[in-house]
């Protein structure tokens, strides 16, 4: 007899999404830990990492994620997290995300050719016209 599937309790869909990691955290006696590891699956809310190092439960990972192809038109954009250790399992961590930021290189910013100033479009620009 096969034991019955059990069913999918996440709220969000997790997705097989391998990249470099590099992170930052503090123990519970104060001292600063920084160091290597790679995302293993990812979701809206969660991320599974293998770190070079176990990580307590309970602690807070910055964390930035190389982001692999192009974004936004740029290539290079790292993401920021900072997110809370769930689950940790020897140095595969269970991570709940707390915030998140797209980062574009300095680099890549830049005005598109022939823009010298941005103007406010004129709706934006204008007072509206208030009815009495």
């Amino acid at each position: 007899m096969t034991p019955a599937l059990k069913p999918n309790r996440r709220r969000f869909a997790r997705y097989g999404f391998r990249t470099d990691v590099t992170y930052c955290t503090t123990t519970a006696a104060g001292a600063a830990l920084v160091g290597r590891g790679a995302t293993l699956d990812m979701s809206a809310m969660g991320i599974l990492v293998e770190l070079d190092r176990a990580v307590e439960v309970g602690a807070t990972l910055q964390m930035s994620l190389a982001w692999p192809g192009i974004y936004h038109e740029c290539e290079g954009v790292r993401l920021d997290v900072t997110a809370h250790v769930l689950r940790s399992e020897d140095k595969r961590i269970a991570l709940q995300i707390l915030t998140q930021e797209f980062r574009v290189p300095r680099r890549l910013r830049v005005s598109p050719p022939n823009a010298t100033r941005w103007t406010a479009p004129r709706f934006l620009a204008e007072p509206a016209n208030r009815v009495a």
